[in-house]
């Protein structure tokens, strides 16, 4: 592992400065975001290799809203890509698009944002 990260803990064997989400049977290969703290970077793999548990849509919204939430990237592979709805993209893409919009009409005319910070994530979190 390279890149921002901390040191290895040999008790752990895990990098510190790192947010490790545990997915194992105990929580159905879901991690526990309530017990999860902020992190730029969220990396979702799914199915869980090489198990081949699958997060349900309902699961999935949860981690999108967590990152909405918390202002994470989320990074996932192309199989997670896949078990979701084309419908829910094109959703999301529409209203990314709409916040595009507000943004440069924001720019233009005041230089202040037209929406308040909670009608943008409820914006993005109603597409889902």
């Amino acid at each position: 592992m390279t890149g921002q990260t901390q040191l290895l803990d040999e008790s752990t064997k895990q990098y510190d400065g790192i947010v490790y989400m545990p997915c194992n049977p105990q929580n159905e290969y879901f991690p526990d975001l309530k017990k999860t703290t902020r992190a730029d970077i969220v990396y979702f793999c799914s199915p869980n290799n090489p198990t081949g548990a699958a997060a349900t849509k309902t699961q999935l919204k949860e981690l999108v809203d967590f990152c909405i939430k918390n202002g994470s990237i989320l990074v996932f592979d192309q199989l997670m890509l896949r078990s979701l709805e084309i419908q829910i993209f094109q959703n999301l893409f529409l209203k990314l698009k709409e916040l595009e919009i507000a943004l440069s009409r924001s720019i233009h005319s005041q230089n202040t944002l037209d929406l308040p910070e909670s009608d943008l994530v409820g914006l993005l979190s109603q597409t889902l």
